[in-house]
């Protein structure tokens, strides 16, 4: 009897122990995306490129590479959000506007490595809004194209619309898809934050649609392939990018108290794009508040806006400053130039981008596979959880099992 009472003592406190533990571990954790501060050097990220810029003086906070000619995968599609919203302001296309369906968006839609929404043409009529939720919510890259085809006339007829549109801005594009992938196309991590900026600036209900956590498409609900929202305090988009060329890849926007907050990173790693977006923009959040009077004089001085537009007239030294709980760089499965190095060049960019008599998509166009969102790590706590529970009902068991069969009582 004293044996019972002995081992289900010790199975009390183990148990007790167990979650005390978990309790420990798990709220710095939760909390560590609502901090103010976070240190962030060149070996705080894992990257090719990124940056940090402030939204409203669009001042440099931080930048890591940003000029480094990158493929963007389907960070691509904002540039065919933007003169989506560009039509319909001008009045060309509205958002109930029925947008027709070609068989090659149809086959891109149907694309089984792709996220997307399946199109079809028999019975269903896709107003541009719709489509346009598809574009920035699910990535789609079908919804992506027809949109694409109806406003330049063509596929190539849009790329030329959105390259003409890079030079306009003065940004560092090209542009080979409307839906991002193709090796020798580069969006930089300055001209990434550039279209961002712009993008919220000019259409600021577009975060409306960023903001969205999923999507009920034809009776079926996709998940945001932005995983912050919710998570990251303030976030509300902006677009993410996966492919072989580029990596990972996420352009984010958070605002708090009035002071929003754009972050680039390309050529991440799947485990890390997200986490260090989160570091990058508190980053951002504290410097903005420390060079607070730097940007307001900025802001007081923008004037014309061709100087608001120009990041180069803007530019200040970044914050350094230390934060001893997230000092230490964290260890990595992938190289980021082992992602990156694959061959994409200036130098074998095709000559003209006349559209081909009938477009497949290359295999390099595969953006955000579901395989690869899978891999997304589960927050540490619920790692910890599952572990110690699943270790808590075994000796919950052992005990019951050993109680039956060794402590019975004597006859």
């Amino acid at each position: 009897m004293k044996k019972r009472k002995r081992i289900s003592t010790y199975i009390i406190r183990y148990l007790f122990s167990t979650l005390l533990t978990v309790l420990l571990l798990v709220q710095p954790n939760a909390l560590a995306n609502q901090t103010e501060s976070a240190t962030l050097t060149e070996d705080s990220i894992i990257a090719t490129g990124a940056i940090v810029i402030d939204f409203e003086s669009g001042v440099e906070l931080w930048s890591y590479n940003p000029d480094a000619r990158l493929n963007a995968a389907s960070m691509n599609k904002m540039m065919t959000v933007y003169l989506v919203y560009e039509a319909i302001e001008q009045g060309l296309i509205a958002l109930d506007t029925i947008v027709p369906i070609s068989q090659a968006a149809i086959d891109l839609s149907r694309n089984p490595n792709e996220t997307n929404v399946p199109l079809t043409t028999r019975g269903n009529f896709y107003t541009v809004e719709r489509l346009l939720n598809a574009v920035i919510v699910v990535s789609a890259g079908g919804a992506t194209l027809a949109l694409a085809e109806m406003i330049g006339g063509s596929r190539a007829g849009f790329l030329e619309m959105m390259n003409d549109k890079a030079t306009e801005w003065g940004i560092d594009a090209y542009f080979l898809s409307p839906s991002g992938g193709p090796r020798d196309s580069w969006l930089t991590p300055r001209a990434m934050a550039t279209l961002t900026r712009k993008s919220i600036q000019r259409f600021p209900e577009i975060l409306e649609r960023t903001a969205l956590t999923e999507l009920n498409f034809d009776g079926w609900v996709y998940p945001s392939t932005n995983t912050l929202l919710g998570e990251f305090q303030g976030i509300d988009g902006f677009k993410t990018g996966t492919n072989n060329t580029a990596g990972a890849c996420f352009a984010g926007t958070a605002e708090r108290d009035g002071v929003r907050i754009i972050t680039v990173i390309q050529g991440s790693t799947w485990s890390r794009r997200f986490p260090d977006t989160t570091l990058m923009l508190n980053y951002g959040f504290y410097a903005a508040e420390e060079r607070a009077e730097e940007l307001a004089e900025v802001i007081a001085n923008l004037g014309q806006e061709d100087d608001y537009d120009d990041p180069d007239s803007i530019l200040i030294d970044p914050v350094e400053y230390d934060d001893p709980d997230t000092d230490e760089l964290q260890n990595s499965e992938q190289d980021p130039d082992e992602i990156i190095d694959d061959g994409a060049s200036e130098e074998n960019l095709p000559e003209t981008s006349d559209e081909p008599p009938t477009y497949e998509p290359e295999s390099s166009e595969i953006t955000e596979n579901p395989s690869i969102i899978s891999e997304h790590p589960q927050p540490r706590w619920v790692l910890i959880l599952s572990i110690t529970g699943g270790f808590s009902v075994l000796c919950v068991l052992f005990y019951i099992f050993y109680s039956r069969r060794y402590l019975k009582k004597p006859k």
